[in-house]
């Protein structure tokens, strides 16, 4: 349960509504109060996801991200969240082409 200030923001008592809904909820009250604008639950779990793949820097730390996330497995990170376009692909490819001969 989250509180803050003495008030919670995630009620145990609210039946008949899912743990999803109960966090969305708290969360929507919390970014009120912060004078932010709502993001969903999903929404900053897909983000958090996307930063960390973005700046890792090897595989351990590509696999810290897939464990934090609770995966299984890499696949299901990478199926999701690592997915490049082809230009993506051939900035990669170039970038590693130019740290290897200095270029």
């Amino acid at each position: 349960m989250l509180a803050t200030g003495g008030m919670s923001l995630l009620h145990n008592h609210c039946s008949g509504q899912s743990r999803h809904d109960k966090v969305a909820k708290g969360l929507r009250r919390l970014c009120e109060m912060a004078g932010v604008r709502y993001r969903s639950p999903h929404t900053l779990r897909h983000s958090n996801a996307v930063f960390g793949l973005q700046r890792s820097q090897d595989m351990a730390t590509y696999k810290a991200v897939s464990q934090n996330l609770m995966h299984k497995s890499l696949a299901i990170t990478d199926e999701v969240y690592a997915i490049l376009d082809q230009t993506d692909v051939q900035e990669k490819i170039d970038g590693l082409t130019r740290s290897e001969f200095g270029g």
